[in-house]
């Protein structure tokens, strides 16, 4: 079975409220979502099962932090939740 991205206005509405890379970046997820369909390589990516719901889970963005030891390490935070039907 194929799965599909389901996305609604209220997810493309919130490509406003974002920084301007930031927004390019999910414009062009999305398009490639609505073009492509949710493939193999999406989902490895950023699929996630959810109380038995599939979701794509798409970050916004990542800030980098030093520790003590001056050792850098990333930490994601915030992203996109968008819903996944099989077809």
């Amino acid at each position: 079975m194929k799965r599909v991205a389901i996305l609604d206005k209220k997810q493309i509405d919130i490509l406003d409220e974002l920084p301007y890379p930031i927004m390019v970046r999910y414009a062009a997820i999305m398009l490639l979502l609505d073009k492509e369909g949710v493939t193999d390589a999406v989902w490895e990516r950023w699929g996630v099962v959810e109380k038995g719901k599939e979701i794509l889970l798409i970050p916004e963005g990542k800030k980098r932090e030093a520790t003590k030891f001056e050792k850098l390490f990333i930490k994601t935070f915030k992203s996109i939740e968008i819903q996944v039907s099989r077809v």
